[in-house]
């Protein structure tokens, strides 16, 4: 009797392990389903971040990228400190002449800068400019040449200004 009892208990506990069993695998073919659904748009997902990867990075190398950056982020020059002063003046040959010199910095992105200046002396006003390229960040010295002042015109003046130039 004792092993009729305990062949019923082996065959209960085993019916009870097919249960649990089946529930398991139901239950992991039922996730693998969903994973499957869900994998088949994340596959397309990846696909297109890879393709803009490798578009972004040719463009990058290439140097496409910085001219079309270039585009949409211009140059933002500032006046950093100007001055103007005679120290291009000779006396040797009698020639009086104002320097006006204009330091520059680019804030924005690279591109054409222009930098104005104006000579003042008595009733007179001169304006002088200069274009040149300035990266991201960059700094530059202008130096511009006033040679309408006269020595004996009066108090020479200046003042300058600054902008970026596009097409």
């Amino acid at each position: 009797m004792k092993l009729i009892t305990k062949i019923k208990a082996l065959a209960k506990s085993n019916r009870m392990f097919s249960v649990i069993f089946r529930i398991v695998l139901i239950t992991f073919e039922f996730l693998l389903k969903v994973f499957v659904t869900l994998f088949e748009p994340l596959k397309n997902i990846a696909l297109l971040l890879s393709g803009a990867f490798i578009a972004l990075a040719y463009l990058h190398y290439s140097g496409y990228l910085n001219s079309i950056k270039d585009k949409i982020i211009p140059a933002q020059p500032t006046i950093v400190s100007y001055s103007c002063d005679d120290s291009s003046t000779s006396l040797g040959d009698l020639e009086y002449s104002m320097r006006v010199v204009v330091n520059v910095r680019n804030i924005g992105g690279s591109g054409n800068v222009v930098v104005e200046a104006d000579g003042y002396q008595g009733t007179g006003r001169w304006t002088k400019s200069e274009m040149f390229h300035m990266n991201h960040q960059q700094t530059s010295k202008i130096t511009l040449i006033f040679d309408e002042v006269s020595l004996f015109g009066g108090d020479a003046r200046c003042s300058a200004r600054t902008f970026a130039y596009s097409k």
